[in-house]
């Protein structure tokens, strides 16, 4: 028998291999933050490494915000934070803290929830409510006194979102949502 190539076509297909949730995992280039604290930059948030973490100064009657880009516009579902190891009593600082998506090309910016800090807690997970779609995440606190006793800021050790799906006809390859395209597979028999 001759050995002959067989050449396959794939077109692309949505994997199943999504998050826990069922979410898909958006992915995030670029980050930003109001102010810094030492060397804690908004960029160490989405480094995927737990011992780093983001800092913006903490002050009262100021708007404090972080902010991250997606690769394309997505319909977030949930955010995931982990909040700064260090000094935890400092997490009082996020109380309140308002989530939302935004569309940087039309300015449309939709809550999807407020961070409500725990005694001891460092995970958290904000739930989305109703459709925000855009490209960007932002966090915002702000803290006057005498509402509140402590200043507020935003300590971040990671943050991850996650979508319902990829974007347009996208599809998830890996962790990353991927152009649609044809797969090429050789097979030698």
């Amino acid at each position: 028998m001759d050995a002959s190539l067989v050449v396959l076509f794939l077109s692309a297909v949505k994997l199943v291999a999504q998050s826990d949730m069922g979410y898909v995992p958006v992915p995030l280039h670029g980050a930003s933050q109001s102010s810094t604290k030492g060397e804690s930059t908004a960029s160490l948030a989405i480094d995927k490494n737990p011992s780093t973490s983001s800092e913006t100064e903490c002050s009262f009657n100021t708007t404090l915000w972080f902010r991250v880009h997606f690769s394309a516009p997505y319909c977030v579902k949930e955010v995931r934070l982990k909040a700064s190891s260090k000094h935890p009593h400092l997490n009082w600082g996020m109380q309140h803290t308002d989530l939302s998506v935004k569309n940087t090309k039309t300015g449309l910016k939709s809550k999807c929830g407020e961070l409500e800090v725990k005694e001891g807690q460092l995970d958290y997970t904000v739930k989305c409510t109703g459709e925000v779609c855009g490209d960007m995440l932002e966090l915002e606190v702000h803290h006057t006194q005498p509402k509140y006793s402590y200043e507020g800021c935003i300590r971040l050790g990671e943050i991850e979102v996650y979508s319902g799906e990829c974007p347009g006809l996208a599809v998830l390859v890996g962790e990353e949502c991927a152009a649609p395209g044809l797969v090429l597979r050789y097979y030698k028999y």
